[in-house]
């Protein structure tokens, strides 16, 4: 039986071959990843990025919370980003600012890059800098500093949950599962078509969250001493994540949970603790802009117009419209593979789907459960690692010698699952393309719709989708905007 902590046997029992395997499998994220920045890269702030740019801006050039700078100067590109809040006076935005916190070294690493005789040389005279501005209110440099950032966040989040799956299985598994979760869900979206939104540097927050907790903090037996200091540095980086998107405060539900049934009252206390020198900011900030500590900032006055209950459940799992099943198929895999573990790991599964099920019932509990102009339920892409997790516990499931008779049957099972895995990735990269190429309403529309675009079998259609990347993504089209906000 393999311990969390250690390799199966066929890593060492050829060490040329497996060494090759090691190579190829640490080297893999970062060839793909990269390949696909340079390929899909935008380098545009854009929708809800607007505001993070604004807590940027005030944060780094201001040095304070207040937005009104921000309000004035992003004027002709502000749609709903930001707002006056009647009550107060005060320029208000919905947004929390902790991806912004995230981004500053980035940020000012690119302000500097602005100054320099190499950028007015070399990029400037390439790009349409009047273009940028017009769309995004910031310099060119200030939206690809950002965009850096958000590469440089997502490779760490493949890096960090390759290495908790590892835990489970062979290191070149891991890497796969590490891969196909980034290919098959949102991530490579918000990676590289909208790197400005918060869903990639809150991935980030929570996969550091999940990566100290099964590398240092999960217990395993009844006698292993506390580490106060361990749960300190999660419940930071939980507190972190809560900062980048509030909603993943309860995230840290089962991990507490977890943490009372054991009866670890210091490593509680000191989660908790960890938390709250963070999180706080969030209802500070609240105050500051709505004269509320607690509020619902997507609707300040009327709460329960946005907060509906969770009424719509099936609907964010199972709907044509960016249902999280429908669009992405990978996690309805990892989730079965959390059930597997039900037995073997009791803590880890009940870890992974209880995070699951609150994430799930936040995004079913809000009005617009569909996440409005969005790219499959990019409200669940946070919960990256744990879908890795998942895969990597179904595989460890399937390759054990009492799951399926040795022989035939046992690679029959092995086959099924991850030709299971590689069709989800494709399905998720079909409607990627179409998404992203703006062939169906980025707002309603649906999986369906987008079948029914490939059976027209219209050439005409391909070469406008080819053609549509061409102009619009990756490197070589950065010297224009696209030509939407």
């Amino acid at each position: 039986m393999l311990s969390e902590n250690s390799l199966p046997e066929s890593e060492t029992r050829k060490p040329s071959r497996g060494s090759l395997r090691s190579v190829l499998a640490w080297a893999a994220p970062a060839l793909v990843l990269l390949a696909i920045f340079f390929l899909l890269d935008i380098p545009v702030i854009r929708s809800d990025g607007l505001a993070y740019y604004a807590w940027l801006h005030s944060i780094v050039h201001d040095r304070d919370i207040s937005l009104d700078n921000e309000y004035r100067m992003l004027e002709e590109v502000n749609i709903y980003q930001l707002s006056i809040v009647p009550a107060t006076g005060k320029v208000s935005t919905p947004f929390p600012f902790g991806s912004a916190i995230l981004w500053i070294p980035f940020y000012r690493l690119g302000l500097w890059v602005g100054q320099t005789d190499w950028y007015a040389l070399r990029i400037a005279p390439a790009v349409d800098l009047a273009a940028y501005l017009r769309l995004q209110g910031a310099d060119f440099w200030a939206g690809l500093a950002l965009t850096v950032g958000t590469n440089l966040m997502a490779l760490a989040s493949v890096y960090l949950a390759m290495d908790i799956a590892r835990r489970h299985v062979s290191l070149l598994a891991a890497s796969l599962a590490a891969i196909s979760v980034f290919l098959g869900t949102p991530m490579i979206y918000y990676s590289t078509i909208e790197p400005t939104m918060s869903h990639v540097p809150a991935v980030f927050c929570i996969t550091l969250v999940y990566w100290l907790f099964f590398r240092f903090g999960i217990y395993h037996r009844s006698e292993d001493r506390e580490r106060p200091g361990i749960w300190l540095l999660i419940g930071l980086a939980l507190g972190l994540a809560t900062m980048v998107r509030w909603q993943l405060l309860l995230s840290g539900i089962p991990l507490g949970i977890v943490l009372l049934y054991q009866n670890r009252w210091r490593s509680l206390a000191t989660f908790c603790l960890g938390v709250a020198l963070l999180a706080w900011t969030i209802p500070w900030s609240w105050y500051h802009m709505f004269g509320k500590p607690l509020v619902v900032p997507a609707n300040v006055d009327r709460p329960w117009a946005f907060l509906v209950g969770p009424q719509n459940l099936l609907k964010v799992w199972f709907s044509s419209r960016h249902g999280l099943f429908n669009w992405s198929p990978i996690v309805a895999l990892g989730m079965l593979g959390a059930l597997f573990a039900c037995q073997r790991h009791p803590q880890t599964a009940f870890v992974l789907l209880g995070a699951f099920l609150v994430q799930s019932l936040i995004s079913a509990s809000v009005a617009d459960w569909w996440a409005g102009w969005s790219f499959g339920m990019r409200r669940m892409v946070e919960l990256y690692p744990l879908y890795v997790m998942g895969l990597a516990l179904a595989w460890e499931r399937i390759a054990r010698p009492e799951t399926f008779q040795p022989g035939r049957t046992s690679r029959i099972g092995k086959a099924v699952y991850s030709s299971a895995v590689g069709l989800s990735v494709v399905w998720s990269l079909f409607l990627f393309i179409v998404y992203a190429s703006v062939s169906i309403h980025q707002g309603e529309g649906t999986s369906g719709e987008a079948v029914a675009l490939l059976m027209q079998g219209d050439a005409s259609v391909l070469l406008t989708i080819a053609s549509r990347f061409k102009a619009w993504y990756g490197c070589l089209a950065w010297s224009a905007p696209p030509p939407w906000r």
